[in-house]
C-alpha cells in the first residue's frame, strides 16, 4: 500500500485535498532531533479546528493527518477523530506510539484510522537516550502489537507503519529497521529529516548514504520510490493557528480564525508558489530527469539554503 502520509493520488489542481494539523504542542517525550523542540505549550482549538475541517470537506478536502506534539495528548483527540471520520475523511496520525494502548489500538481500527508510530532505533538504552524517557521501546513494541491485535496490516485499511529517521546516528540501524517492520506485517516508512530544532544538518545521511538504503533501481529520495507530494495538494495548520506549507515549513501564510483554511489555501500567492515549484526549481533538482513527479524535499532544502526553489542536498544527484 502506498505511503499515505506523504504521498496522495490522482492531484485534483486547485482542491485542497490534505490537512496536516499540528493538534498540539503538548508530549510526554522530549526527543533530541525534535523539530518543535522548545515550542509554547499551545493547543488548537477544537471547535475552531472542526469548523475549518467541515468547510474544507464541502470544497474537496480527503483526508487529515493529525500530528503534534504527540496528538495522544491533545485533550480533545477521540472527539475529532470521531467527528472527522463521521465526515467521511481519511484520518492520518503520526505517534510517538508509547500512550497508545490496546483500547485505543482497537477504537483507531474501528474508525479506520491510519497509524503512523516513530521508531528509529530497536536499542533500549539508545531510544531512551534519544527520547529522554525510560523503558520507552518496549511500550511502542507494545502498541504495536496491539495494532496487529486490532487488525492493523502494512498493504490494506486500517493501515500502520513505522516512521524511521534517517539520521547518521542510527544509520547502521535501518536495514534492521526495515526488516523488523515487515516481519511484524507493518509499512516502513523513511522520514527525511529537517535540519532544524534538535537535528543538526551533520547529523543527516549524505545523498549516497541514502541512495545505497533505498537501492540503486531507486530514482528519487524516498521510500518505495513514491515522492512526496504534500505541497501539491495540501498544508499543515499549526496548534498556534498559523498555515505552513508544510509540517517542517516554518513560512507563515495565513491565520485561521481571520479565513478558513481552504480560502487560505485558494487566494495565498505564497501556497500557490510552493505547489508550483516544479517549474521553477535550479541545480540539481532542476535539471533531474524526475522533476515533474519530485521536487526532492522542500523542507530540506529550504532549512539549508532558505530558497524555495534549491536543490535536495539530501538527493545523490546534488552537487555544491
Amino acid at each position: 500500500m502506498p505511503n499515505l502520509w506523504d504521498h496522495t493520488e490522482p492531484v485534483r489542481p486547485g482542491v485542497l485535498q490534505y490537512l496536516s494539523v499540528g493538534c498540539t504542542t503538548r508530549c510526554n517525550l522530549a526527543c533530541t532531533f525534535c523539530s518543535k523542540e522548545g515550542a509554547e505549550r499551545r493547543d488548537l482549538d477544537p471547535e475552531l479546528l472542526m469548523s475549518n475541517v467541515r468547510s474544507a470537506r464541502r470544497k474537496g478536502l480527503e483526508k487529515v493527518e493529525l500530528t503534534g506534539g504527540e496528538p495522544l495528548c491533545y485533550p480533545w483527540f477521540s472527539r475529532i477523530v470521531e467527528e472527522m471520520v463521521d465526515l467521511g475523511l481519511l484520518v492520518l496520525i503520526v505517534s510517538n506510539g508509547t500512550l497508545l494502548d490496546r483500547r485505543m489500538a482497537r477504537t483507531l481500527a474501528d474508525l479506520r484510522v491510519g497509524v503512523s508510530l516513530s521508531l528509529s532505533t530497536l536499542r533500549p538504552e539508545r531510544y531512551d537516550r534519544m527520547a529522554r524517557t525510560t523503558g520507552g521501546l518496549a511500550k511502542v513494541q507494545q502498541a504495536i502489537e496491539a495494532l496487529r491485535e486490532a487488525g492493523y496490516s502494512r498493504d490494506a485499511m486500517p493501515v500502520f507503519a513505522i516512521q524511521s529517521l534517517a539520521s547518521r546516528e542510527t544509520l547502521e540501524e535501518l536495514e534492521a529497521l526495515r526488516a523488523w517492520a515487515k516481519q511484524h506485517g507493518c509499512g516502513f516508512i523513511l522520514n527525511r529529516p529537517i535540519p532544524v530544532g534538535g537535528l543538526k544538518a551533520k547529523n543527516l545521511l549524505t545523498g549516497q548514504e541514502l541512495r545505497s538504503f533505498l537501492g540503486e533501481s531507486a530514482e528519487v529520495p524516498f521510500s518505495d520510490d513514491a515522492a512526496c507530494n504534500r505541497l501539491e495538494v495540501g498544508c499543515y495548520l499549526g496548534a498556534d493557528g498559523i498555515v505552513r506549507p508544510c509540517p517542517a515549513i516554518d513560512v507563515g501564510v495565513g491565520q485561521v480564525g481571520e479565513r478558513n483554511v481552504d480560502e487560505i489555501w485558494q487566494s495565498s500567492e505564497q501556497l500557490a508558489a510552493w505547489r508550483g515549484v516544479h517549474a521553477e526549481l535550479e541545480g540539481a533538482c532542476g535539471s533531474c530527469p524526475h522533476n515533474r513527479r519530485c521536487y526532492g524535499c522542500r523542507a530540506v532544502a529550504f532549512a539549508t539554503f532558505g530558497s524555495r526553489t534549491a536543490p535536495d542536498p539530501g538527493c545523490w544527484r546534488f552537487s555544491p
